[in-house]
């Protein structure tokens, strides 16, 4: 699986097969800066910090069970 975040105009994390087919959106919502990614393959789950947010926060590979994990600022 590949997973990125895309810091543009509408910011967002998606994920993907290795060969890029199957490209799916998990978070869209309520995101700044969403910076350095990390997949917990055991439980399934992506984490990410938000520079804008000053936020670290996770969600499964579906996109669902989002959680706030440490909020600064």
């Amino acid at each position: 699986l590949l997973f990125w975040s895309d810091c543009g105009r509408v910011p967002k994390i998606e994920i993907s097969s290795l060969s890029g087919r199957n490209r799916k959106c998990l978070v869209s919502s309520n995101l700044v800066n969403p910076l350095s990614l990390a997949a917990d393959y055991g439980t399934r789950r992506i984490y990410w910090v938000d520079a804008g947010r000053y936020t670290l926060e996770s969600t499964t590979y579906e996109g669902k069970e989002r959680q706030i994990l440490i909020r600064n600022g």
